[in-house]
């Protein structure tokens, strides 16, 4: 027997057994490697999403204190005009009041006239 055929094939099998094993620890790295890359690229679309996420809740935010903004200046700006209608109401009534107040004066004054030419042309009688 030719032990030198059978140290061939011993060391063919040695080093078959080494390739096999080097493959599985390759395709085992490889494993790794893309399980890896999932998961950084799971975190970094977690991250996006809360970013997003953040973005939308500030947004929101100044939409509102916008709006309470808005509805504020609306509110004043209709109080400012309901203290000019009142405002003018009472300059009106204040007017209406002197003017019903001189019409009475000058009705006062017109009977005491009369009243007093009634009188005259009684004591002249």
């Amino acid at each position: 027997l030719d032990f030198s055929f059978v140290y061939e094939i011993l060391m063919d099998d040695h080093r078959l057994d080494e390739d096999i094993q080097l493959d599985d620890h390759l395709a085992e790295e490889k494993q790794m490697e893309e399980q890896r890359l999932a998961e950084e690229k799971q975190m970094e679309e977690q991250r996006l999403a809360e970013e997003k996420q953040m973005e939308e809740q500030r947004l929101a935010e100044e939409r509102q204190m916008e709006e309470e903004r808005l509805a504020k200046e609306r509110r004043m700006e209709e109080q400012r005009i309901d203290e000019e209608r009142q405002m003018e109401e009472q300059r009106l009534a204040k007017e209406r009041q002197m003017e019903e107040q001189r019409i009475d004066e000058e009705r006062q004054m017109e009977e005491q006239r009369l009243v007093e030419e009634s009188q005259m042309e009684e004591q002249r009688l």
